[in-house]
């Protein structure tokens, strides 16, 4: 069952409408705006092609992302009632785990979709992509506006500044109004659900948070982050091998762009997982008790074989997840200026998330293994 977590809602207008929240407000309906006019700036200039070649007028493109756009506010609308106005006891009190589950929900449809338009075809791929996209893009940045003090403070603010960019991105690549290529779509499509398995495992401890270990919590992180690099990776290997040469543009505004994204988040997610394994060590550590009751030459005469696996095991503890790490404090000191503009506050990430005891003033974040 999914754990009791209450929200912060504040008490009065003024702490409900924060600074923050207006600020972040702002610039998650800009970008969105910017997106939207420059996809149906797009499709206007394609259609108009078209006609002056003598085809039919066809606007169901634009239509189409019209009604992805409307059905993210009638989503978004019917969550709030739901949430905002039920009897349901169980609702209330589990209002931020429902929000996290749906925002990582989403994101698994988004992938799913995307996989099922490039097994149809070619075709199917040029006309969906985008609206499978642009609804996750919608329906998140309206939930974080909507509900801005349900959520755990750093996870929304990351998030917001995340899709934030990820919005102008997507927007300054139509806006060239140039036509995106097969394998360009595809090594997207490749990069873009390496999210599929975080979300799956995101949904997951969600809904088990009580039942993992925080052991087993790491290694799944270090597993999933693994094959997200890998995947990534394939897709931009994909795009050299495929993607005719000399590249448009558009082609290689996309490459660079993937690679600087998947960079980044590469960067705050390992940053997350080296500081998880340092709080994992350090409550270890804290939870030693010293058996005043028998030496540890006693010990080694009673039991010298455990005695040497004991010592193993707590050397193996101490090391860090990644065998080629040996400190991250300077990495991390480094890199965490260079995310602090993403909301990406030390351990606040792309992969981590907080257990009840690492958040301050009861803030806690069972947000699952991606942010």
């Amino acid at each position: 069952m999914i754990a009791n977590f209450h929200g912060d809602e504040g008490s009065n207008m003024a702490r409900s409408w924060s600074k923050e929240r207006i600020i972040n407000a702002i610039w998650l309906l800009v970008s969105l705006c910017f997106c939207y006019a420059a996809i149906l700036s797009y499709y206007q200039e394609q259609e108009v092609k078209k006609y002056l070649a003598g085809s039919f007028w066809d606007v169901q493109r634009g239509t189409g992302l019209l009604i992805v756009l409307g059905v993210a506010i009638l989503f978004t609308l019917l969550l709030y009632l739901v949430l905002e106005f039920t009897s349901s006891t169980y609702l209330r009190d589990n209002k931020r785990n429902i929000l996290l589950f749906l925002f990582y929900f989403i994101g698994l449809v988004t992938d799913i979709g995307l996989i099922v338009a490039v097994v149809l075809g070619t075709v199917d791929l040029h006309s969906m992509w985008e609206k499978f996209i642009m609804f996750k893009y919608s329906v998140d940045p309206f939930m974080f506006i909507t509900f801005w003090s349900s959520l755990p403070e750093k996870w929304r603010v990351f998030y917001s500044r995340h899709h934030s960019a990820s919005m102008i991105i997507v927007g300054v690549w139509f806006s060239l109004h140039s036509d995106f290529t097969t394998t360009m779509l595809k090594a997207a499509v490749i990069w873009l659900t390496a999210d599929l398995l975080g979300n799956i495992a995101s949904m997951h401890r969600i809904i088990y948070s009580s039942r993992l270990a925080k052991k087993k919590v790491l290694d799944i992180l270090i597993v999933i982050f693994i094959f997200q690099r890998i995947q990534r990776v394939s897709s931009l290997i994909y795009v050299g091998l495929f993607e005719e040469w000399p590249w448009k543009v558009l082609s290689a505004l996309i490459f660079s762009s993937a690679l600087v994204m998947d960079t980044f988040d590469a960067c705050v997610q390992f940053i997350g997982i080296l500081n998880r394994w340092k709080r994992l060590k350090d409550s270890s550590e804290e939870s030693e008790v010293v058996d005043t009751n028998q030496g540890l030459d006693e010990k080694w005469e009673t039991n010298p074989q455990t005695m040497h696996i004991d010592k193993k095991k707590k050397q193996k503890s101490k090391q860090p997840p990644f065998p080629f790490v040996t400190t991250g404090g300077t990495i991390d000191k480094s890199i965490s200026r260079l995310t602090f503009f993403f909301g990406a506050y030390h351990s606040d990430n792309a992969l981590d998330f907080h257990d009840d005891e690492d958040e301050e003033d009861g803030d806690d974040n069972q947000s699952g293994y991606e942010v």
